[in-house]
């Protein structure tokens, strides 16, 4: 069976090598490009450590979201209905996380996900 792939859009150093490492762990591929020859099947993103949401990152959640991938937001704001409605409504994870409700997530969205060589079929 294919491993599922993550895009990480995690500017801190030490929390994207975090969740590198416990995507990794769970037997996930795990990219930081957006590469379409190589689609990511769900997107992680710190909204914090950018210029939101007008900036990269919440176009990426958004376009993820719109395309119907899971994608999960670990952010520090108190983010308000709006605000996730804007994003397209993701998972949220305020910061700092309990690492058995990120892995939860993770297990979650693999219970729930068609592998790549269905994908092209």
């Amino acid at each position: 069976m294919d491993k599922p792939r993550c895009r990480v859009l995690i500017e801190n150093p030490n929390l994207r090598l975090l969740v590198r490492r416990i995507l990794l762990l769970e037997g996930w591929d795990v990219t930081e490009a957006d590469d379409p020859a190589l689609p990511s099947l769900a997107v992680i993103a710190d909204l914090d450590c950018f210029i939101w949401p007008a900036d990269q990152v919440g176009q990426a959640v958004r376009h993820a979201a719109g395309a119907g991938l899971p994608v999960l937001a670990l952010t520090g704001q108190d983010l308000s209905v709006g605000d996730r409605t804007a994003l397209g409504n993701p998972c949220v994870l305020a910061k700092p996380f309990e690492l058995p409700v990120f892995v939860g997530v993770l297990h979650d969205w693999s219970r729930h996900r068609t592998p790549r060589s269905a994908d092209a079929a």
